[in-house]
């Protein structure tokens, strides 16, 4: 019954990953989840998301370091910053710690 009442809203989460428009995939299933905290179908599919989450944000850190070491702040700095933003709220262990790495270098770069 839960899943046809959030058929539409779980469609647009698909679509987002799809698009690698993974932020707004994560925000929909969170809408979800304050409404039903208990749909299985919505948590085992936003744990699958938080791996792509953290793939995607792994990179764009390692990227950022690049940019860094190489003098281009602008760019680090909006690598950083993605990198943030595609952890709020991801209580992963490994997402945290990102997330703080990322908060570390943007504090640094933006004095």
């Amino acid at each position: 019954q839960l899943r046809a009442e959030y058929q539409s809203q779980i469609a647009d989460a698909d679509q987002f990953i799809n698009n690698r428009q993974y932020i707004e995939a994560r925000d929909t299933y969170d809408r979800i989840l304050r409404l039903e905290p208990n749909f299985e179908d919505v948590i085992e599919a936003r744990e699958k998301l938080y791996s792509k989450l953290m793939t995607e944000a792994k990179t764009i850190f390692q990227e950022s370091l690049i940019y860094e070491s190489v003098s281009d702040i602008d760019e680090a700095i909006d690598g950083y910053r993605k990198t943030k933003d595609l952890l709020t709220n991801v209580s992963h262990p490994i997402a945290v710690e990102y997330y703080k790495k990322a908060l570390f270098q943007l504090k640094k770069l933006q004095k």
